[in-house]
């Protein structure tokens, strides 16, 4: 949960930045989307793990 409200914390953040007139390189860019797709998967793969756990308590 707490991972979710971060990364929603950093895509506003980046989302402010995109705005802003700074100039930012594409290796840049490219690295933050690569770092925050890897982020991404990981809470997809947690969040996959804890529903499978959640149906494993329910069955018993």
């Amino acid at each position: 949960m707490l991972r979710t409200v971060l990364l929603a914390a950093l895509f506003t953040l980046f989302s402010g930045c995109a705005s802003d007139s700074t100039q930012v390189s594409d290796a840049d860019i490219q690295s933050d989307n690569q770092r925050l797709k890897a982020e991404a998967a990981a809470l997809r793969n947690e969040i996959n793990q804890q529903k499978a756990e959640l149906e494993a308590l329910k069955g018993k």
